[in-house]
């Protein structure tokens, strides 16, 4: 069904709203498909043209879940880049701060 659903729309923050859910769903713990978060979150950056700074950070946050850390570091800075709203960009921010984080724990 999920695969039916990242092939069957065309709204980039649709896409990028079920890759989130993928993501973050407590109610998915233990099975997440970030192989379908993967797909949903590229075709919403392909869609937006990646200038949306919303579906930029949802493509972020699955780089990072993915273990692509410098991938989820350079795209959150491309995020914040095209942001306008005070609010989103320092949610972006500590999205970032995060990225960082962990691939300095990681690299340790």
């Amino acid at each position: 069904v999920g695969r039916a659903i990242v092939t069957g729309c065309e709204k980039a923050e649709r896409l990028s709203e079920f890759a989130w859910i993928i993501l973050t769903n407590e109610g998915l713990d233990g099975a997440r498909d970030l192989e379908l978060a993967l797909a949903s979150a590229k075709k919403a950056m392909e869609l937006s043209g990646e200038k949306s700074p919303s579906v930029i950070d949802t493509y972020a946050r699955v780089l990072a879940d993915t273990g692509d850390l410098a991938g989820a570091i350079r795209w959150q800075t491309k995020a914040i880049e095209a942001c306008t709203d005070k609010r989103l960009e320092r949610m972006l921010k500590k999205n970032l701060e995060s990225f960082k984080k962990r691939s300095e724990k990681e690299s340790a």
